[in-house]
């Protein structure tokens, strides 16, 4: 009798665990529910930059994510979207179906430990009770005898212990990139670095796809690009501009490498 109760109040455990991590959770498709476009609204079918990708993707686990981002371009890769958000276990398959969704080759998923929510989740079950009357009596001279039943319905509160953990869970998806033309990324230059390097001109070279042009021309990371056939260069709206403009033509690039100025000739595509 007492294993049979033990047995029920494991499983209402285990329902109201289930429930409450699920409530946690926010939502069936968090994955989905907090995607953040990174494309600007194209997409990658209709992008000039990307190569449309329609098998499964490569799941992998992340490391830090913005060193990830630059091995990832680095390896002919860029970012397209990412979903974020707090809380409790989820089926990482969700990533996997958001992936497919966007045309993603590969995404990177991460996860990190923030906080335990305990308490107590009040349960409701319904109940019954039954009482018994009996009658004894004598009709028309014959004895007789009998039971009257009455069932009473209610309800009772039971309060179910739970301990759920939750995580920052971060899935970044990625798309292969055509070709470049050029093949570099490039950063704004923050203040104090300024006036390390002692001039307000350039932009940082964040990462060099490998085997595009700037690549073979022997630039690299961390270099910062100060002109384009000798014309200044101050953002890196303004790099995005002169770079269009001189598509498959070979320009002149003015780079500050550790305190000294290089120049590189290099061929767009």
């Amino acid at each position: 009798m007492n294993t049979e109760k033990n047995t029920g109040g494991s499983k209402l455990k285990i329902l109201v665990s289930a429930l409450f991590t699920l409530a946690l959770t926010g939502c069936a498709a968090p994955y989905s529910e907090f995607y953040r476009d990174s494309t600007g609204g194209v997409g990658v079918v209709n992008n000039p930059r990307f190569v449309p990708y329609n098998g499964d993707p490569v799941v992998q686990r992340g490391g830090v994510p913005l060193e990830d981002l630059v091995r990832m371009r680095e390896n002919g890769f860029d970012k397209i979207g990412e979903s974020s958000f707090n809380a409790g276990k989820v089926n990482e398959n969700g990533a996997v179906v958001q992936a497919k969704k966007v045309n993603a080759a590969v995404v990177l998923l991460y996860s990190r430990y923030t906080n335990t929510v305990s308490g107590a989740m009040p349960m409701v079950t319904p109940t019954t009770s039954t009482s018994n009357t009996y009658v004894n009596g004598n009709s028309y001279g014959r004895p007789f005898s009998g039971v009257a039943q009455t069932t009473t319905y209610g309800t009772q509160t039971t309060y179910v212990p739970y301990s759920v953990d939750r995580s920052d869970h971060l899935a970044v998806y990625y798309s292969k990139t055509k070709p470049p033309r050029l093949g570099i990324y490039v950063d704004e230059i923050k203040g104090e670095m300024r006036r390390e390097i002692g001039t307000n001109k350039g932009v940082m070279i964040s990462a060099v796809v490998k085997d595009s042009p700037a690549f073979y021309s022997d630039i690299f990371k961390g270099d910062i690009l100060t002109a384009i056939n000798q014309s200044p260069i101050y953002s890196a709206q303004q790099f995005m501009d002169i770079a269009r403009a001189q598509t498959g033509e070979k320009i002149s690039m003015e780079l500050l490498r550790e305190g000294k100025i290089i120049t590189k000739n290099v061929a767009l595509k």
